[in-house]
């Protein structure tokens, strides 16, 4: 028992040292599977993004994860159990589609990492969705989810017509897929070449982006927010949340706003508008920008 007084003296670079030395044991670069719904693969078996990609789970690499595994113990492990551990792997994971990232970090915010960049390359592919069905976006048909956040459960409701319809049943169908996006080699192709695919994927990957490339990355999030949200209130502003990532400052922003959307769409060649009509796109901006403002105050 130490004395009143005792002064206890502790060698800081030594007590540091060993801090590093905990912190570094437990950091290690992981591969993070994530299993993900609402795209489809036709006649290729990966999309790689970056560092990361989009693939199907073959026998052969559940095999090779499960040998790597055991060959890594350091206690014994009967036949029995490699078999075991195999089994349960492809009953969960065969035919399914994963998003595999590499994230550095502990076990635990390693897995936080991964389910971040999950989100954003998703968030990509719903922007190309809104780019490629922006007329039938709002149909709710096309949904690109990491699995385990869907909503599937589905309820039956009975409605009554008073005068000609008499009873029906309908059914709300949760917030399963209807419908996937499939993804062949031609695709894969023109979104590389025409879509910056790895080039967003790159920004993805960086620890530190530039102040453009993190407006970039802050659109198309909302973006794919908006496109994945069923309300449509909700998914207008989000719309708008990504709108002003990219195009307002801090002065006057609803007027940065306006004029720089009304520009792009007179001039970016997307759809053909004549330059006599830019006052009407900017008065039209304006009045969806209040309208969101509104929505986003008072609901």
């Amino acid at each position: 028992m130490l004395e009143s007084g005792t002064i206890i003296r502790i060698d800081s670079e030594k007590a540091l040292l060993k801090i590093e030395e905990k912190v570094y044991d437990m950091i290690d670069t992981f591969e993070i599977y994530i299993m993900i719904s609402g795209l489809k693969l036709n006649g290729i078996n990966q999309v790689p993004l970056g560092i990361n990609r989009i693939g199907i789970l073959s026998a052969e690499e559940q095999g090779k994860m499960v040998d790597e595994d055991i060959s890594s113990k350091t206690h014994p492990v009967t036949e029995k159990q490699k078999v075991d551990w195999l089994s349960w792997i492809q009953e969960e994971f065969s035919g399914k589609l994963y998003l595999a990232t590499r994230v550095i970090g502990d076990n635990e915010s390693s897995k936080m990492k991964a389910y971040k960049k999950s989100r954003r390359l998703i968030n990509y592919f719903r922007f190309v969705l809104c780019v490629l069905f922006h007329t039938r976006i709002s149909e709710n048909r096309l949904k690109i989810r990491i699995s385990s956040q869907i909503y599937s459960n589905m309820e039956h409701g009975l409605c009554i017509g008073k005068n000609k319809y008499g009873l029906s049943t309908f059914f709300g169908g949760g917030r399963r897929n209807i419908d996937c996006f499939e993804v062949t080699e031609e695709i894969l192709l023109n979104l590389d070449e025409n879509a910056y695919m790895n080039e967003y994927a790159t920004i993805v990957d960086k620890e530190e982006p530039s102040e453009l490339e993190g407006s970039i990355l802050t659109a198309i999030y909302w973006i794919g927010e908006a496109q994945d949200e069923y309300d449509l209130d909700v998914a207008f502003i989000k719309y708008f949340l990504a709108l002003e990532a990219l195009f307002t400052g801090t002065d006057k922003p609803t007027y940065s706003l306006a004029s720089r959307v009304a520009s792009i769409n007179t001039f970016g060649g997307y759809e053909i508008i004549s330059q006599s009509s830019i006052d009407d796109e900017y008065k039209n901006i304006k009045k969806l920008y209040k309208k969101g403002q509104k929505l986003f105050t008072m609901g």
